[in-house]
């Protein structure tokens, strides 16, 4: 709020300057009178000097002013982590990897930092969704309602299979636009030996649960999509399914029963997907945070752009973490790669984290891609545990 307020008022100020000591006198000179003497322009002179001179004094006060109360007025201090903390680890009963505790002493020193750093990848003037996984904004894999898109969910997960053709192991991925964000990670994590296919709509949870949009309306597409997308890997036998989905996905089921419904949902897929492949592996989304564009200013600190981790995702996560043990599918806990101590920086090292609230830049992505993988270590060593299981 100081920042925006800095920049209208600065903006009224050198506006208000430069039609009093410019425009104004501009347009009553003499330069548009044919034949104009040199006592018209003397004239001039004696009639908008004074003016001119108060209209440019009054702006550079008026900046002077507000530039002086935003240097008055103390920004929000930086998080100051416990340095000696032991790094979380993404995986129950195991110890945080080397990988894992890199980005988690980046996260650390995003949260104490005072300036903005030199180089922001990608630039903050360029965040918008062209920056989220080329999966999604350039291959177009992410499907819409029918009508919405030229290609149906069954075309796209046909052609959205990514690595070599010839790979050994494939893997799948279903959720929404916060599974397909995931895309960059886990295509790192698993390397040029996997192929991955992609089968995300947008709105529509993984979970086996009814839903509305966003705006409130039917989705019945949704439903259609859980049944292909089910079919789908049923049919292929892959090594792994990814699944991830949007916090708030909970907020769009049934009224009065949220919680329950979602509950279910969860776990009617994670049984129907953990009967088809051989193992299962659940993503949860990023701890949502403000748009980075409206917090950050010259005149702000990183630490304007901080986050809390929201009772929402809390939620979710606790729900996810649930259901994944019931089935057996392995529960990675990502939160540690995004925030420490429940705080979330806008950046770490030089990535911006989110394209928006949620959705994950694809450089930021990419770069958990390691960190990925030595929570998935366990499931990637092992031989496919299903008999007759294709190589």
């Amino acid at each position: 709020m100081l920042a925006a307020s800095v920049a209208i008022l600065s903006a009224f100020a050198l506006a208000t300057a430069q039609y009093v000591a410019v425009e104004r006198p501009v347009w009553h000179s003499p330069l548009f009178v044919r034949g104009a003497s040199s006592g018209d322009w003397s004239a001039w002179r004696s009639r908008h000097a004074r003016t001119a001179r108060r209209g440019v004094l009054g702006a550079l006060v008026t900046v002077a002013c507000v530039a002086g109360a935003a240097a008055v007025v103390p920004l929000p201090a930086p998080v100051v982590v416990d340095a000696d903390a032991p790094f979380p680890s993404l995986v129950a009963d195991r110890p945080v990897g080397p990988e894992a505790a890199s980005v988690q002493q980046s996260v650390r020193e995003a949260l104490s930092e005072t300036r903005w750093p030199g180089h922001l990848d990608p630039a903050i003037d360029d965040l918008g969704v062209d920056q989220a996984a080329p999966e999604w904004t350039r291959s177009g894999c992410l499907s819409y309602a029918a009508g919405e898109t030229g290609e149906s969910p069954e075309q796209l997960g046909t052609r959205c299979v990514f690595g070599e053709p010839g790979a050994s192991r494939r893997a799948v991925l279903v959720g929404d636009s916060v599974a397909i964000s995931w895309a960059p990670a886990i295509r790192a994590a698993l390397g040029p030996a996997w192929s991955v296919t992609i089968l995300t709509m947008g709105q529509c949870p993984f979970a086996f649960v009814a839903v509305t949009r966003m705006d409130g309306s039917d989705f019945a597409e949704c439903d259609r999509f859980h049944t292909y997308a089910a079919h789908a890997v049923g049919s292929t036998a892959p090594d792994l399914v990814f699944l991830s989905q949007s916090d708030s996905s909970t907020g769009r089921t049934a009224p009065g029963s949220a919680g329950a419904a979602m509950n279910e949902g969860l776990d009617r897929a994670l049984r129907r997907y953990a009967a088809a492949a051989g193992a299962v592996v659940v993503l949860p989304a990023p701890p949502e945070r403000p748009n980075l564009w409206t917090c950050y200013s010259v005149v702000s600190s990183p630490a304007s752009c901080i986050s809390p981790v929201g009772d929402a995702h809390v939620q979710a996560d606790a729900a996810l973490t649930a259901a994944a043990r019931r089935s057996g599918a392995l529960f990675v806990d990502t939160d540690p790669l995004f925030c420490a101590e429940s705080v979330c920086p806008a950046f770490v090292g030089g990535s911006v984290v989110t394209v928006d609230k949620i959705h994950l830049t694809a450089r930021y992505s990419r770069e958990l891609g390691p960190a990925l993988r030595e929570a998935l270590e366990p499931l990637l060593g092992a031989p496919d545990p299903r008999p007759g299981a294709p190589g």
